[in-house]
């Protein structure tokens, strides 16, 4: 049986949802710089043996592109409350079908006891009938020990 306090609605399992921050992601110590871009190729141009690439493809410009690139904490936090509400969607059919298989094997079990109750009394009723037979042989063996010794 569910808890009546958990609900199916996405608002409630907002409401109760604990919210994890995210870890922000920093440029390590001595990381390889990025690649340059395609299209920067042909503009980078040669200065006196040096390297001139536009401001768009500098350092801090890539920094720029790669934190408007990262969700807001609010994208974030939607993202993470779907993928939770995929997941329990997910929980909750795994769970029906495993109500189902445990209705299937209850009906399989009972069936079975049932069944092996009739397997006990026909037993027990060749068990009676073996019985009977036994004491039938010992009372025919008896009676041609009898005709045996008087010598009919």
């Amino acid at each position: 049986m569910i808890p009546s306090d958990l609900s199916d609605s996405p608002a409630a399992a907002a409401a109760s949802a604990l919210v994890i921050p995210f870890p922000v992601r920093a440029k390590r110590a001595g990381s390889r710089p990025q690649r340059l871009p395609r299209r920067a190729a042909g503009a980078v141009t040669v200065q006196n043996s040096r390297v001139i690439a536009p401001d768009w493809c500098s350092p801090a410009a890539a920094d720029v592109r790669v934190a408007a690139a990262d969700p807001s904490p609010e994208q974030r936090l939607n993202r993470a409350l779907s993928s939770l509400n995929v997941a329990l969607a997910e929980q909750r059919s795994a769970v029906a079908a495993w109500r189902d298989g445990l209705v299937t094997l209850r009906t399989t079990t009972a069936r079975l006891s049932e069944s092996l109750q009739r397997y006990r009394v026909n037993l027990d009723k060749l068990n009676d009938s073996v019985s009977k037979l036994g004491d039938n042989a010992r009372s025919l063996e008896t009676l041609a020990d009898g005709v045996a010794a008087t010598g009919d």
